[in-house]
């Protein structure tokens, strides 16, 4: 059992290192068996196809996600509280969950070969996200209830700009997604410490308005 474990999780890591590597669409189950070094039957004994590789992948994060935004909410005692925290949890990510963010970075970038039910599981992940917002702002401001979903949009609207940007390398003739050395470079700079600062700030003056 404890081999069986450990083999389904060296096909899922390979597989999350060859996303980042080489982008979703041009990963195939020869060359995932290959660097494994195992046969293709014994591949499917873990997986019937690709996309459900990226399922178990999906749905992984999403469990990381939604542990990570419950762990956010349980320690904030008012909005100003979960701002800071929600911004410092997204924007400060440990290595596993940088992975995870890199791999949606690509497959959003190959989002026309990902398949309609894991295009699904994303835009549900990203629900996480907003629901997590809309619940504190329900708790902790008086924002009325027809606004609560919008000014939860604004405020991952900012947070996902900040990051985004930070992820990519683009200008007219090239566009790449950053590597996890270089993403980690950046988000323990001196520079980006104090954006989180800055974002922070901007988000509890607009809840305040």
């Amino acid at each position: 059992m404890k081999n069986d474990c450990n083999k389904k999780d060296l096909i899922l890591t390979t597989f999350k290192q060859s996303i980042l590597k080489d982008g979703y669409s041009k990963v195939s189950i020869n060359s995932l068996t290959a660097q494994c070094n195992i046969s293709k039957g014994s591949f499917y004994t873990y997986f019937s196809s690709k996309d459900e590789m990226l399922l178990t992948i999906l749905d992984e994060y999403k469990n990381l996600l939604k542990r990570i935004m419950e762990e956010c909410t349980e320690k904030s005692k008012n909005m100003d509280e979960f701002v800071e925290n929600y911004i410092k949890y997204r924007l400060n990510l440990n290595d596993e969950e940088l992975e995870f963010e890199l791999v949606l970075a690509n497959l959003l970038k190959n989002f026309e070969n990902v398949g309609n039910r894991n295009l699904y599981k994303l835009y549900k992940i990203c629900d996480i996200h907003i629901d997590t917002i809309e619940l504190n702002l329900k708790k902790y401001t008086s924002i009325p209830e027809d606004q609560i979903k919008t000014v939860a949009r604004i405020i991952e609207g900012i947070r996902i700009e900040f990051h985004f940007r930070d992820t990519i390398e683009i200008n007219e003739d090239f566009f790449r997604i950053k590597n996890l050395d270089e993403i980690k470079t950046l988000l323990y700079s001196d520079e980006m410490v104090k954006n989180r600062e800055l974002v922070i700030k901007s988000i509890k003056k607009i809840l305040k308005k």
